[in-house]
């Protein structure tokens, strides 16, 4: 089955997947290949293997997980959610087309070794020794992230959640938010209390590019600010500036919030976030004053009302032993 492994491996190249859930009577090859994945996103990312790809298996053969230094959960009944799904040849119980238009299963793609079927709200394609069933509605990397969460941990909740789908962010994340000089007070204050919020569970880096009385007058400690003469320095000198911090700081990041950044911050964070590579790239969250920076999220120019209400929405469903 050299083309079905072929297809595995581009499909597990996909920045976007969070999950991989696998039935079968097992398959020493695949499974191999899943869990050599996980762990190359993991020392990529310094994420622990399970926020790193989330592997699902229902299968009788289990050898071989410890040596290849992975973390899968197996299954005797039934399986997680995947936003890969695969299957071997002969699996018992419900098939896949039942699983997707009859309990609503909902993985982004599907690859088996043959199959004789459509799929509602999927798309077919098929080569030497594999079927492929591609979901025509897509889902982002962080709905993904969303979909997996309760499987993971039912209290793996967000820390801060945006309203819609695929908008939230968890304790695990490796975050990055400036805040600039332009921000209100009523905006640094609720980044504030985002920031103390997240930093129960998780460790975002702060960058303040503007007063420092203000940033302590919010309440905001433990931050690095830009020093005064970087706001008159040369291009050069700046984006080194910004390449050691992250270096030191934060050498991989998968959120990077820009809250009234000044232009040349943005732009220097940009090329340094462009230069991170694989296996993902950043949720971009900005104002609408952060010039040059593309962004999956953007907020107004004054934020602190989507600030606050992303922490409420976050904080209604902490675990009650967590807050």
């Amino acid at each position: 089955m050299p083309e079905f492994y072929e297809q595995l491996s581009r499909l597990l190249d996909d920045p976007d997947l969070v999950s991989v859930a696998f039935r079968g009577k097992g398959d020493w090859q695949l499974m191999r290949m899943l869990c050599t994945e996980q762990r190359r996103r993991a020392e990529a990312t310094g994420h622990q293997l399970i926020h790193a790809l989330h592997l699902s298996l229902s299968s009788d053969y289990r050898a071989g997980v410890d040596a290849w230094g992975a973390w899968v959960h197996f299954h005797y009944e039934g399986l997680a959610h995947g936003d890969l799904f695969v299957e071997d040849e002969g699996c018992r119980g419900a098939s896949i087309k039942e699983l997707i238009e009859k309990y609503r299963r909902c993985p982004r793609v599907v690859l088996v070794a043959a199959a004789d079927f459509e799929i509602d709200g999927y798309r077919r394609e098929s080569g030497a020794g594999w079927v492929m069933f591609r979901r025509i509605e897509p889902t982002t990397r962080r709905r993904n992230m969303e979909l997996i969460a309760r499987y993971r941990d039912p209290d793996d909740v967000p820390v801060i959640q945006f309203d819609g789908v695929g908008a939230s962010v968890y304790a695990f994340d490796r975050g990055v938010i400036v805040l600039g000089e332009g921000l209100s007070d009523a905006a640094m204050t609720a980044a504030a209390t985002l920031i103390e919020h997240w930093r129960r569970r998780g460790n975002p880096l702060v960058i303040l590019a503007g007063d420092p009385l203000i940033a302590h007058r919010a309440g905001i400690a433990g931050a690095v600010f830009v020093p005064d003469l970087l706001h008159g320095a040369g291009d050069d000198d700046r984006r080194e500036w910004i390449a050691d911090v992250l270096r030191e700081h934060r050498p991989w990041v998968d959120v990077a919030w820009l809250l009234g950044a000044p232009e040349w911050l943005a732009r220097d964070l940009r090329e340094s976030l462009n230069r991170q590579g694989e296996p993902w790239r950043p949720w971009i969250v900005r104002t609408d004053v952060a010039f040059g920076m593309p962004a999956d999220r953007v907020l107004a120019a004054d934020p602190a009302t989507e600030l606050s209400e992303a922490l409420e929405r976050a904080s209604a469903r902490t675990p009650a032993r967590r807050r």
